[in-house]
């Protein structure tokens, strides 16, 4: 078993963000989960973690952007995931209204609000 542990390799910044918040090192975390945020600009589970993260270590007003751009670009990975075009969706406010109706047909409320067009211009550094 530790040598099948051992190939496993060295653990990634979101495991090891996980264990200094569950150590009880929240500012650890944080540092951790912003850093993977910044490697990985699109990526809405770091942000969650951040989010976390911050609540832990007293930073409310951190905490709500990071989860608000959690929910952003979660919202916008599942709008690709649907098959949406992305071109359209950056400058076409008629199929970004059809598109949201039809997210929300799937219940996928978050995305459906993210593409309402009063939202479009919002998001150009998500898509």
């Amino acid at each position: 078993m530790t040598a099948m542990l051992a190939s496993l390799g060295p653990p990634d910044a979101i495991s090891e963000g996980r264990n200094a918040l569950y150590a009880g090192d929240p500012a650890e975390a944080a540092r951790l989960f912003h850093s993977v945020a910044q490697a990985l600009p699109a990526d809405h589970e770091s942000r969650y973690w951040l989010y976390s993260a911050l609540v832990a270590a007293g930073e409310p007003a951190a905490a709500r952007d990071a989860m608000d751009e959690a929910r952003t670009l979660h919202a916008v990975a599942t709008i690709r995931a649907v098959g949406a075009d992305m071109a359209r969706f950056q400058n076409d406010r008629a199929y970004c209204a059809q598109l949201g109706m039809q997210l929300y047909g799937m219940k996928l409320m978050g995305s459906a609000s993210v593409a309402q067009p009063a939202r479009q211009g919002q998001l150009q550094h998500s898509v």
